[in-house]
């Protein structure tokens, strides 16, 4: 073989190693955006003021919606919106494949699972009350998805508590 031929070879073999590598990169690359992205849904749980409101739906007493209806305050229910919005995008980026379980587990296990328990009798009165079955579908079937793994798992993690006389929505399978 003479040399022409061989680094004629070498540069065929060179670009394909390079492609190999380039599509290597990306894949790593749409990874790393994928998490970035689930980053910076996560950043207002750093912020004071979403951190009041969480705080302040873990101390709640409400245990129907029927009470909540009743005695809770509209700083009650601004404080619900917000608190179950940001579990619901995680959960959608987690039902939409955007989010992987493991890092959600890592990132928002506990919090995620506390706060559906207590609002859970809260979005189930609400789904009837407005007809509205989809209300917080996602947040729902993220607690679920991360009650399943931490239970597979075997690690100890706030259960899902299911309402007495619940309807839970299209997110339970």
């Amino acid at each position: 073989m003479d040399p022409l031929q061989v680094l004629t070879a070498l540069g065929n073999l060179a670009v394909i190693v390079g492609i190999g590598l380039g599509l290597l990169q990306l894949r790593g690359l749409a990874k790393q955006r994928q998490e970035d992205m689930v980053l910076r849904a996560y950043a207002p749980f750093l912020d004071p003021a979403f951190s009041r409101a969480f705080w302040q739906v873990q101390s709640w007493k409400f245990t129907t919606f029927e009470q909540f209806e009743a005695e809770g305050t509209l700083d009650d229910q601004v404080t619900l919106d917000v608190v179950s919005m940001l579990f619901e995008t995680m959960g959608l980026l987690y039902e939409r494949g955007l989010a992987k379980i493991d890092f959600l587990d890592d990132l928002i296990a506990t919090p995620t699972l506390m706060t559906w328990n207590k609002i859970a009798p809260l979005v189930y009165g609400f789904r009837v009350r407005e007809n509205a079955p989809d209300w917080s579908q996602w947040h729902e079937a993220l607690a679920i998805a991360l009650d399943k793994r931490l239970t597979e798992l075997g690690e100890p993690h706030p259960a899902i508590e299911w309402p007495t006389g619940s309807l839970p929505g299209r997110a339970v399978q």
